[in-house]
């Protein structure tokens, strides 16, 4: 399945991190990768791609620096609210 909202150009797996982000925002990509059961390099391309899309920033955790946590950015709080109805849209159509 590859059906993208179109003004948002999202994968579904993308917008999955994205959900789990306005849940617990900060998470590091460890714990997203356990959340959905994907794959860690799977979750660091859609960090990457999320990143270059400005929803996403990535910050190193100040306790173990080989760690990143994730956090969303303004652009996202907006996305989210203009997404909901393309979402529904999407999940009518499967």
């Amino acid at each position: 399945m590859s059906k993208r909202p179109a003004p948002f150009n999202l994968a579904p797996e993308q917008n999955l991190v994205l959900m789990l982000l306005r849940q617990l925002d900060g998470l590091s990509q460890q714990e997203i990768a356990k959340r959905p059961n994907k794959d860690k390099t799977n979750v660091a391309h859609m960090a990457v791609n999320l990143e270059q899309k400005e929803l996403i920033r990535k910050v190193y955790n100040h306790r173990d620096r080989r760690s990143l946590n994730i956090y969303l950015t303004d652009k996202d709080t907006g996305l989210s609210t203009d997404m909901i109805p393309s979402a529904n849209k999407v999940n009518g159509l499967l």
